[in-house]
């Protein structure tokens, strides 16, 4: 940091109480009062260099003692010392720290070179000029000491000066960077070898006061040179400074009704960082909102405050993370995570109309509806929690936004065993958002034997399994007879073709279904529909059978007698019977599954969706053969092609689309040729579903694999679906299981390079 040294003599200024004199063989003539601070002066160094003091003693004799009162003196008595000390010759220095009250003091006294050549205030805008604004740090902290003096440096134009400055050199290419500059984030030193990067001046600005830093972001904003991402980088910044913590605000015990003045302070920095938060998506991260929106329960900041962070983090509610969502030591809120998932639903269902079709809409719904039950799973072991807060938490996911309830199980599960003493009317009404059908077997497995459970849901599991098993009895009578087995010939090509549009056409009847049972699942919650199926009369029918029995065995074991219930269900299928009627008698409490449930709150099933094939497992009443069931579930890919064609992912076949169509462009002469719509519309179906910018890097992350085994077209089908761990890749590409042991660890880094290469959404 620059400074500047004027006068030569020694500092012969000292103190008595509250007077401040100099040592001089002089008679004391001038007296200057500035507030609580007297100093007892000569005339004849002052008034030469000083045209107000000059004015002010003029009706007074030279050998007359003068007193003077200058409280509104700018600075104070520190900036008036430096002055007199000036007048006297003695030595100062000049820096960014002192500069502005030192210029505002000198210019109220009238230190002009009209009054005497070479006076202070030249001197000090000389050295304003050619050293602090040409400075960055200098030109930080004189911008930040205007804050003492809010009106002087703006009539003078040293604020304005200031703030241009700044904005110059942020707005300099980091290449050309050459001045010294704050920037303590993490790893970054450790760098031997680094250029300048792009927010090295996030920090250093931070330090200015909310007013100063609005100046600074809404002019580099005017200009349209930075990014949207470079400004929330700096917002993001100076949040993280300035405001509080969740944590620290709840130990202190500040309300959202106080009033203090620490408070106010707050509230006034976060209502200024919202409004300066740029429109464009992306611009700052959904856990940055989620923390702002959080602190602002406990600033009492404006309803349209809150209103716009909730609406921005609904946006991007499906980026969202756990940490996001758990904030300062897993401190989290369910209020605020209920009223983000609302906002989101409402924006996209008015966004996306027919919004079930919509891609993009099922992506980002799911990841919100895998998000929200692993927060139920974390936030169910709150002895605290009400049941109605985490019904309408988990009622916000949408029936499409949950391929699987294995999630959803768990944390009912986790629910249930924090709250032991919880009513048959609150577990009746928890488990009415469980959709039974939707359980892996596993899981399904493990709620019949959960005595948790009410017993309404345990029926319907065990209808569910039984009428599964009477579907697999009936299907295994219509299997072929042993001499057509003999007669069966080898697939053909033509025959493998059939096969796999008799495959594709399951899949769409699959996705139908789904499409279906999404709008009957609407219309119930309405209450629209009121037809019941004939499996729900059974399963009704069924639960009242098991609630007698359940009464009587209630009865029988408040008397301490250990008799067993006698006698069950009566079905077509004797296993079910056996495990209805092992419902009380033959119980055991903890599961192979169960071990496994508890581990860890974020474990469960996952669903997938892809442009191969769908992972949803639909049970909508409707009776399908297992034949197709089994087709469906364990999918051949890649046997229809013939052995001259080679299968292309989404993204390289729009690349070779466009390709063609800008030389169908390029080197067409006659006006009147144009692209066939056949073409067009394969080329947008291919851009539409392409998930990646580079094609030729993902193909080389990808190709390595054939090393290994895996075909082209089983390639083809993990980077068009781009699936999250190799444990989906082999779920939803059964044919890769059988090369597990050898491609495990391979895929696993190829799905981690490929979600680099991904575009954001």
């Amino acid at each position: 940091m620059k400074f500047m040294k004027l006068g030569t003599r020694p500092d012969t200024f000292y103190t008595e109480q509250a007077t401040r004199t100099v040592v001089s063989d002089l008679p004391v003539d001038l007296v200057i009062k500035i507030d609580d601070i007297t100093y007892l002066l000569h005339k004849s160094p002052l008034l030469s260099k000083c045209g107000l003091l000059q004015r002010l003693c003029s009706d007074s004799r030279d050998s007359e003692s003068v007193s003077i009162e200058l409280h509104d003196l700018p600075g104070g008595a520190d900036a008036f010392e430096l002055c007199a000390k000036f007048c006297y010759g003695i030595s100062i220095n000049i820096s960014a720290h002192n500069i502005v009250s030192a210029l505002c003091s000198a210019k109220f006294l009238q230190m002009n070179d009209s009054t005497e050549k070479g006076n202070f205030v030249g001197k000090l805008e000389a050295f304003f000029s050619s050293c602090i604004l040409e400075g960055w740090k200098d030109s930080i902290v004189t911008l930040q000491t205007t804050d003492k003096l809010p009106e002087w440096p703006e009539n003078l134009g040293i604020t304005r000066k200031c703030i241009d400055s700044i904005v110059e050199k942020i707005l300099t290419a980091p290449s050309q960077v050459r001045w010294s500059y704050t920037y303590t984030r993490p790893g970054y030193t450790q760098k031997k070898h680094h250029s300048v990067p792009k927010d090295w001046w996030t920090e250093d600005v931070c330090d200015l006061n909310i007013d100063l830093f609005r100046c600074i972001i809404m002019a580099i904003r005017s200009t349209y040179v930075l990014p949207p991402q470079l400004i929330g980088e700096a917002l993001h910044v100076y949040a993280y400074k300035m405001l509080p913590g969740v944590t620290k605000l709840k130990s202190s015990g500040t309300s959202a009704s106080s009033q203090t003045e620490e408070s106010k302070k707050d509230r006034k920095i976060l209502e200024t960082i919202v409004s300066m938060i740029p429109a464009d998506r992306g611009s700052v991260s959904v856990g940055f909102l989620l923390r702002l929106l959080s602190i602002s329960g406990h600033v009492s900041v404006s309803p349209l405050t809150k209103t716009e962070l909730i609406k921005r983090a609904s946006i991007q509610f499906d980026e969202a993370t756990m940490k996001d969502l758990l904030y300062d030591q897993n401190v989290y809120d369910i209020e605020l995570v209920l009223a983000v998932s609302e906002s989101f639903l409402k924006l996209w269902k008015r966004m996306f109309s027919g919004a079930v079709d919509n891609r993009n809409f099922l992506r980002s719904i799911r990841n919100v509806g895998k998000l929200i039950d692993s927060y139920l799973q974390v936030v169910a072991r709150d002895d605290n929690l009400p049941v109605s807060k985490f019904v309408a938490l988990a009622e916000t996911v949408p029936t499409i936004g949950r391929l699987e309830h294995d999630d959803l199980y768990q944390a009912i599960n986790f629910y249930l065993k924090v709250h032991p003493d919880l009513s048959k009317a609150d577990k009746k009404r928890m488990c009415q958002i469980l959709d039974c059908q939707r359980l892996s077997p596993e899981v399904r497995a493990h709620a019949v034997k959960n005595d948790l459970l009410p017993l309404r849901t345990v029926v319907q599991l065990l209808y569910f399994e039984q009428e599964k098993s009477s579907k697999v009895t009936t299907t295994s009578h219509k299997l072929q007879k042993p001499h057509e087995l003999v007669k069966k010939t080898p697939a053909t090509r033509d025959s493998l073709g059939k096969q796999t549009l008799e495959l594709e056409k399951e899949e769409l009847d699959r996705e139908e279904v789904l499409t279906r049972k999404t709008s009957l699942n609407e219309s119930r919650e309405k209450g629209t529909h009121k037809t019941k199926r004939s499996d729900g009369k059974l399963a009704l029918e069924l639960e009242r059978k098991m609630v007698i029995r359940g009464e009587t065995e209630e009865k029988r074991t408040e008397k301490g007698s250990g008799v067993k219930e006698e006698g069950g269900l009566k079905g077509k299928d004797d296993s079910a019977t056996k495990s209805a009627k092992g419902r009380r008698v033959q119980f055991s409490k903890e599961g192979p599954f169960e071990s496994m449930m508890s581990d860890s709150p974020n474990a469960g099933g996952k669903g997938d969706f892809s442009k191969g094939g769908k992972g949803d497992k639909v049970a909508n009443g409707k009776k399908t053969s297992a034949s197709k069931e089994a087709q469906a579930s364990d999918p051949k890919i890649g046997q229809e092609l013939p052995e001259n064609v080679k299968c292309l992912m989404d993204c390289e076949a729009a690349d070779i689309l466009q390709r063609i169509q800008d030389q169908m462009v390029n080197l067409s002469r006659d006006p009147s040729i144009k692209i066939p719509v056949s073409f067009d519309k394969g080329l947008q179906y291919a851009k539409s579903n392409s998930k990646y910018a580079k094609p030729e890097s993902v193909g080389q992350n990808l190709q390595h694999l054939a090393g290994y085994g895996v075909s082209d077209s089983e390639i083809c089908v993990i980077g068009n679906a781009c699936p999250d761990t190799a444990d989906e890749a082999y779920a939803l590409i059964p044919s890769l299981k059988g090369k597990r042991s050898l491609t495990g660890e391979i895929v696993e880094d190829a799905l981690t390079e490929l979600a680099k290469l991904r575009q954001p959404i």
